[in-house]
């Protein structure tokens, strides 16, 4: 299979001294700068009031694309796939490489057809600087979404370059409620055996970054912990700082 031609070099997953890289999500312009500031390695693109992966509209991509200026990698949440229909459009924004899309119920559907094609769109609308990323909900059943499991297989099956493990339900509880810790070590190790980036969200906190980093996670994506407050509420660059400062305290530590 002829995979996307984007650089993917800096986002080749952990750290060079072995510690996973930080994504901050990120809904303005302004909030991009507080992140980078704070010491995020990659920015995420998405409105939190509109769910998981919330979709931001075309201005505000474009908005942090132009503040981000190359600094750092970008990805956008582009909401849930079943409800964009079968032939819906992108409008992509040049520096964003990876796109997210969310399988809520779609199990009993041909999620994977759905998904090779949403993939097949997203490579197309970019003129192939974009990809997409395989996105698994910890909660799937609540979700109604395809199993962790037989998502990540697909995921190696079809040369993804990244594989997130997400909550559905922001309400029903953080990744490890989901999913402990153990499991999310034999998948992480599975995708890394195959050259898959994993992923992993949902609710987390800078108390669950040294289980993350040890369960072999190569991305730590966060929203409510990068801000003042609420998952809403602003990002903020001393939340920010204190998540990377939670990594370095991995990094003397393991």
């Amino acid at each position: 299979m002829k995979r996307a031609r984007i650089d993917l070099s800096r986002q080749t997953g952990k750290s060079a001294d072995g510690v996973p890289r930080l994504l901050v999500s990120v809904r303005s312009a302004e909030e991009a700068i507080e992140a980078l500031e704070g010491g995020a390695d990659i920015i995420d693109i998405k409105e939190p009031g509109a769910g998981s992966l919330g979709e931001a509209d075309a201005h505000a991509r474009q908005a942090v694309v132009r503040s981000v200026a190359g600094a750092a990698p970008i990805s956008a949440a582009l909401g849930e796939l079943r409800t964009r229909g079968r032939d819906w459009t992108l409008e992509h924004q040049r520096g964003i490489s990876l796109y997210k899309l969310g399988l809520s119920h779609t199990r009993e559907e041909d999620w994977r057809g759905m998904l090779e094609r949403a993939r097949g769109l997203v490579r197309a609308a970019s003129g192939e600087e974009a990809d997409l990323v395989a996105v698994a909900y910890a909660d799937w059943e609540r979700a109604s979404s395809p199993e962790p499991e037989s998502l990540l297989e697909y995921a190696i099956e079809r040369g993804f370059s990244h594989f997130l493990v997400d909550t559905w339900d922001k309400e029903a509880g953080a990744l490890p409620v989901h999913v402990g810790w153990s499991e999310i070590a034999v998948l992480a190790g599975r995708a890394r055996r195959r050259g898959v980036r994993f992923v992993a969200a949902g609710k987390l906190t800078a108390e669950q970054l040294p289980a993350a980093a040890a369960a072999g996670v190569d991305v730590i994506a966060v929203r409510g912990a990068a801000t003042a407050g609420a998952r809403t509420a602003s990002v903020e660059r001393r939340a920010v700082r204190n998540l990377r400062r939670c990594l370095r305290e991995v990094l003397r530590t393991g």
